[in-house]
């Protein structure tokens, strides 16, 4: 049981590289703490559909770039595949705390880590609840913030 999460998370960390090339929005933001306040409330949004398992909407707050990467190694082209993969792998988050938050390239990229408490479940059973911490990486596209990349820690 501990062998499939871990394969999960694995994968999932391989996939979602905070601190990998970012190349969607390279400029300054007017007001930093207008980006941290506008990331933050993307962020909360997610966790929110992520804890009511509602992956789709998730997967709708992502950035093209982390599409396009989840797309080229685990072939998830659509938010119904992203809510398939979230569901084989069990894992019901039950609470989430941001802890900290970073701020890079004058605000045109936000950095949270956030405490993740969850459960996984398999066949129905809950097998084991564990509370890690996750790193997420936004940035702005356009006029509108997206998760660019998610690991966990």
């Amino acid at each position: 049981m501990f062998l499939v999460m871990t394969c999960a998370l694995l994968a999932q960390a391989r996939l979602m590289n905070a601190e990998g090339d970012v190349n969607v929005l390279k400029s300054r933001v007017a007001d930093p703490s207008e980006a941290v306040k506008e990331a933050t409330a993307l962020l909360k949004q997610f966790l929110k559909h992520e804890e009511a398992r509602e992956y789709e909407r998730c997967y709708d707050l992502f950035s093209s770039r982390y599409k396009d990467t989840l797309k080229k190694e685990s072939g998830i082209r659509n938010r119904d595949e992203y809510r398939n993969m979230r569901v084989f792998q069990g894992l019901r988050w039950r609470n989430s705390n941001i802890k900290d938050t970073r701020v890079y390239e004058g605000g045109a990229r936000v950095l949270f880590i956030v405490e993740i408490t969850f459960a996984q479940h398999i066949f129905g059973e809950r097998i084991v609840t564990e509370r890690i911490d996750s790193t997420f990486q936004l940035v702005k596209e356009g006029r509108m913030w997206a998760i660019d990349a998610w690991t966990y820690s």
